[in-house]
């Protein structure tokens, strides 16, 4: 069967024994097949939409965590969404924030920072929020 776009791959290898490893430390893997990514990146996107997000819209997806990454990144394309990855240090409290940017756009955000430094809680928001209206919309 021949594949055109990245979903119709996905879809098409859900059944098959192929999988993406996880590697986290020295001594711990973890394997997750197609068909699992599959079924997470929907859920996620489940939630995306119920948020508001439409196919077209832009995803920051700016996480720490590389296989939350993945599975935001394919939610996003299954479901038409632009994923805009941005880098992370290492960093280990995460949060969430979605707002209607400028012309009714709907803007998802996914953001972390030191857990040492909870303080910059509302500055780290109120600096996305800027971010993702100065650069993508």
């Amino acid at each position: 069967m021949m594949n055109t776009t990245l979903v119709e791959m996905l879809e098409n290898n859900r059944t098959v024994d192929r999988a993406i490893t996880y590697i986290e430390s020295d001594h711990a893997e973890r394997r997750v097949t197609y068909g699992e990514l599959h079924t997470r990146a929907l859920g996620i996107l489940y939630h995306l939409q119920a948020l508001g997000a439409n196919r077209g819209d832009k995803l920051i997806i700016f996480l720490n965590n590389n296989e939350q990454f993945i599975d935001g990144f394919w939610a996003a394309v299954c479901g038409g969404i632009v994923p805009v990855p941005l880098a992370v240090v290492m960093l280990s409290v995460c949060g969430a924030i979605t707002f209607t940017g400028p012309e009714g756009s709907v803007v998802s955000a996914f953001w972390a920072w030191p857990a040492s430094d909870a303080s910059n809680t509302a500055l780290t928001a109120a600096i996305l929020r800027k971010v993702c209206i100065d650069l993508l919309v």
